[in-house]
């Protein structure tokens, strides 16, 4: 077929929006065609259009009840997206391996055994260790988690996603000694595999400061840096890498706010002449690794060779929700220049939700997840609030929303002065002026990009009317609040 040729030129050419397109024509001109229902199915998932995938699947599966590596697909996206029950059901139906083992396990022991069932089809195994690490996360078994997804990246040494779970891992909990050596050996062999995969460089200088060698680490961060700004920026290399030096001090931090467009900002900056990355955009130093020092902070971005005219920065957007890291800036960098992007909190909710849904954190219906927040919202609108936040859960999406209950403390701390505030809104519609200011703010001649892709961002449906004028009306006091606060008009409630 003409246009399933097309689809496939276009996925190649990573034009994927207009190879679901090509799907589509395909699908209907012959709408028996199972390799047709099939690339249109990968490729909807590949963007994240949830919903759409399940149907092209669906469609898929009645055609070929009986390949079982079709059902076996359909199944496990349906568990990684939280329906366990229709995953059960569609195995019980059409697998009857897996309907046999479905029948002697437990709850969770049930993702863990169709994964298995999965893996020895065959089909794409990485995947299905990764949801099996998370499933051993979910029950508290940290060994075999990390364990799954070390083999998911001996598969796949490139495969992101258990590489974001190891740091995770790392940084937030306890991970036992001989497990954390056992990730030095295996780290150090993804690099001379994939010497240019810079996670792996900021993954091992992670484990190797939680083993406290901090001197091993500082030198992992400084090489990790030194061979992505070969490749990014070699001309700064040749002519302004100080190799006397271990790092650089960033010029500014993007603090906030999550889903609001922090990625796209740092991604545009990166194209800027005189702008070198750090290794990482997210560093999360003040909130989960401010006792390992200045200097091992400073590592994580280019030596810069003084009065080059080069600068560096980083964006950690979780920063906002953590008003005690402004006393940490300001203890260490008091001239640090912050940037904080805030969108409509309603699109940033819903937005975080399925954002925390796609990296396995969230498992709540999006109805349930917003139940357990909104009544905390509208407490926190009342006088009588007494500042004292009780959230269920570990993964809520509203609370982030409410800006002036962050803004105000860290404000409180670091003068106003010191602050860039940008509207999303603003700067997904006019994005050259609103870099404009960003450039002005931090130092930077203009620059101007041919084009401005979007990066990381979430497709999904759009809620009902009802639910988003709840929302609005949740969100409207503290919006207010903002408004008068920054001396600034938002609007949201208007769009």
């Amino acid at each position: 077929m003409k246009d399933l040729q097309i689809g496939n030129q276009l996925e190649q050419e990573g034009k994927i929006d207009k190879a679901i397109d090509a799907y589509n024509r395909a699908v209907k001109v012959e709408p028996k065609s199972v390799e047709a229902h099939h690339h249109l199915a990968k490729a909807l998932k590949s963007k994240g259009y949830w919903n759409q995938a399940i149907a092209a699947y669906q469609k898929l599966a009645e055609l070929r009840p009986e390949n079982l590596e079709i059902i076996n697909e359909l199944g496990t996206y349906l568990i990684s997206l939280g329906y366990k029950e229709k995953a059960i059901d569609l195995y019980k139906e059409t697998g009857e391996v897996l309907a046999k083992s479905l029948a002697l396990k437990k709850e969770l022991e049930t993702y863990i055994s169709v994964y298995q069932e999965a893996i020895k089809i065959g089909v794409e195994p990485q995947w299905f260790h990764l949801y099996i690490g998370d499933v051993y996360s979910r029950q508290g078994d940290l060994e075999n988690a990390i364990n799954s997804y070390l083999k998911a990246i001996e598969i796949a040494p490139k495969f992101w996603e258990p590489h974001d779970r190891i740091l995770l891992k790392v940084q937030r909990e306890q991970v036992p000694w001989e497990l954390l050596e056992k990730m030095i050996d295996f780290y150090q062999e993804v690099i001379r595999k994939c010497p240019d995969y810079l996670l792996a460089y900021s993954n091992l200088g992670d484990i190797l400061t939680k083993l406290g060698r901090k001197k091993d680490a500082i030198n992992c961060y400084q090489t990790g840096s030194y061979r992505q700004n070969s490749i990014l920026k070699p001309r700064f290399v040749e002519q302004a890498w100080d190799s006397t030096k271990k790092g650089q001090q960033p010029k500014f931090i993007i603090i906030g706010s999550m889903r609001c467009g922090t990625t796209s900002l740092y991604e545009y900056l990166t194209y800027h002449p005189q702008f070198v990355p750090a290794l990482k955009k997210e560093v999360k130093f003040f909130n989960f690794n401010y006792e390992s020092g200045k200097d091992w902070y400073k590592a994580h971005f280019p030596s810069i060779l003084e009065g080059s005219g080069y600068i560096t920065g980083e964006g950690s957007p979780d920063h906002l929700y953590y008003p005690e890291v402004a006393t940490k800036i300001k203890e260490l960098f008091p001239d640090m220049k912050l940037i904080v992007m805030l969108r409509n909190p309603v699109e940033r909710s819903i937005s975080q939700y399925y954002h925390w849904v796609k990296v396995g954190a969230e498992y709540r219906s999006l109805e349930k997840a917003i139940a357990d927040e909104i009544e905390l919202i509208e407490q926190m609108a009342s006088p009588n609030f007494n500042g004292v936040i009780k959230r269920k859960g570990d993964s809520g999406c509203l609370l982030e929303s409410v800006y002036i209950h962050f803004l105000e403390k860290w404000m409180s701390v670091i003068p106003k002065e010191q602050f860039l505030i940008i509207k999303s809104e603003d700067f997904y519609a006019n994005t050259a002026d609103s870099l404009r200011q960003v450039y002005d703010f931090i130092g930077l001649p203009d620059y101007q990009l041919p084009e401005y892709k979007t990066y990381n961002a979430n497709a999904y449906d759009k809620i009902n009317k009802e639910t988003y004028n709840t929302l609005e009306k949740c969100f409207l006091p503290h919006n207010q609040k903002l408004e008068e606060f920054l001396g600034m008009k938002f609007d949201w409630n208007n769009d």
